[in-house]
């Protein structure tokens, strides 16, 4: 990977540094959000809530920390495959932005609403 073409993928293209920038930016304050908030001490915490049947899935409490964790990790793999992309199509390579920007914002998301539960 040069690293001329890494900044322009990064900085000159303003669609592709505002996606993934809010990607990593949902991703972090979700890991953030769920180190600050969840009771690390307690044995077991709800992992999953279901509509119909409620908690669905219980584990120790660094097992609520894998889901932000894989969303980063594949952000970082969609980053890498939009570079690849971005020299021969440039709009599918916003694709893998736009894509990385929702996959964070779930994330938050997901943490938000399990750590209000989770007492």
């Amino acid at each position: 990977m040069d690293i001329r073409t890494i900044f322009l993928f990064y900085r000159k293209e303003r669609y592709i540094f505002s996606f993934y920038t809010l990607g990593v930016l949902t991703s972090v304050l979700s890991i953030l959000w769920g180190v600050l908030n969840v009771n690390f001490e307690s044995s077991l915490i709800p992992l999953q809530y279901d509509l119909f049947f409620g908690i669905s899935r219980i584990g120790p409490p660094s097992q609520i920390l894998y889901f932000p964790f894989t969303a980063l990790l594949i952000l970082i793999i969609n980053f890498c495959i939009g570079y690849m992309f971005f020299t021969r199509d440039k709009y599918l390579s916003y694709y893998f932005g736009t894509a990385s920007a929702l996959i964070g914002i779930f994330s938050l998301l997901y943490m938000l609403y399990m750590t209000s539960f989770s007492v």
